[in-house]
């Protein structure tokens, strides 16, 4: 697939590469990179909340654009708020916003 160069076949991309699959306890929700909406760069299974987020938590690598990035989650006991991190690859486009933070693990 052709990497975006602008939000508008990068919002086309991301719309055609999101989708869940599976059925009951099986369901998946499947995340496209957020950075070129390639399909598949996180997984994330229903009952992966139960164990803890671990699948989330995880930094997740784009075989496309060679970026990476996790998911940092907080539980203030009120609820559950999260944040996307870039963690490696090249910067993000400038006309990709709002960029994201980053940090290098």
């Amino acid at each position: 697939m052709t990497i975006p160069k602008n939000r508008y076949e990068y919002l086309a991309r991301f719309a055609a590469n999101q989708k869940i699959t599976g059925f009951g306890s099986e369901v998946k929700t499947h995340f496209p990179c957020p950075f070129c909406a390639a399909p598949d760069w996180m997984i994330h299974p229903i009952t992966d909340g139960l164990a803890g987020y671990p699948v989330i938590r995880a930094i997740h690598h784009c075989g496309e654009c060679g970026r990476s990035a996790r998911v940092n989650l907080q539980n203030d006991g009120a609820g559950i708020s999260f944040e996307f991190v870039q963690t490696g690859g090249d910067d993000q486009p400038d006309w990709l916003q709002p960029q994201m933070r980053r940090d290098n693990v």
